[in-house]
This record gives structure tokens, sequence and C-alpha cells, in this order.
């Protein structure tokens, strides 16, 4: 794996113990940063809210408070050079499937980024928006395929 796109909720869950999949979501991160593999957003991210025009961006800092472990692996990966900006796809066939099974313009641009990505790999605890059902859809028909934390941690220790 070279790239992945990380839902907000994922790196929300760092920080909070009570959250069941709290360790899980530390665990990707840790090997994460103690790998090689880029985190991939849509143009226009900063730290800096007031100069951030990406709308992944803006979920992370909407959702992500300062010095929480998802706020500081963000800011980690940027100051590393690590965070890639990744022109979501305007491919009219991907975007109806898209558009016509999420209806939260947000996780329509998630898809819309993974999608065009090397591994089209979209890490999400979203199970309400993205039931395994769409999960499976989007899969099957644009090729991205979207696991949870502990999924995606343990496929990165197999390869390793």
């Amino acid at each position: 794996m070279t790239q992945v796109v990380i839902d907000a909720n994922v790196l929300a869950h760092c920080g909070n113990p009570a959250e069941m999949r709290c360790e899980h979501s530390l665990r990707l991160i840790n090997l994460l940063l103690s790998g090689t593999q880029d985190l991939c957003v849509d143009p226009g991210f900063n730290l800096i809210e007031a100069r951030n025009r990406s709308r992944i961006g803006s979920e992370y800092l909407n959702h992500l408070t300062f010095g929480s472990p998802g706020f500081s692996f963000v800011a980690h990966l940027a100051q590393s050079g690590r965070v890639k900006p990744i022109k979501p796809s305007n491919d009219s066939n991907v975007s109806r499937k898209i558009n016509q099974r999420l209806t939260d313009k947000t996780d329509r641009v998630y898809l819309k980024v993974a999608v065009v990505t090397i591994d089209k790999l979209f890490v999400s605890h979203d199970f309400t928006d993205l039931p395994t059902d769409k999960r499976t859809y989007f899969f099957a028909e644009i090729g991205v395929q979207i696991v949870d934390a502990d999924c995606c941690a343990q496929s990165m220790q197999a390869a390793s």
C-alpha cells in the first residue's frame, strides 16, 4: 500500500478510549507513521483553517481536536510531506454511481479521491452511510475497497 484515504471518524476514534475501535485506529496510525504511505486528500488542504479549501481537510479540522492522536497524525504527515492532494475523479460514470448511493457530499469526496489513488483504499468506520452492501457495491462498481482500521492494519502487517 502506498496511498490511503482515511475518514475523519477513524482518526477521531484514536482519541476516544470509550470507542470500541480506538485501539484499532491507534494501531493503524502507528503503522502508517512508521511507514511511507501517503494520506490522500482533495486539493486545497491546509492545517490552518483559514487557508484550508479541502473538504476532507475541513472534516479533519472540524472533528479532530488540536493535540489529539488523530490531529497529531495528520499534522506529522503534513509536515513530512506525506499528505498528498489528489484531484477527485470527474468521471461522470463514477460520479453517478457514487452520487446515487451517497447523500453526504463529504463522503462522496472521500470516494472520488480514493477511486483515483494507486491503491483505491478508503478506511472508514461509518457503517451508517456506508453499510456492508454499499461497501460491496463500491468495490464491484468502482474498485474502491472500503475497510475499517482493523482490517487495514491487519493487511499492512501481513504484507510486511
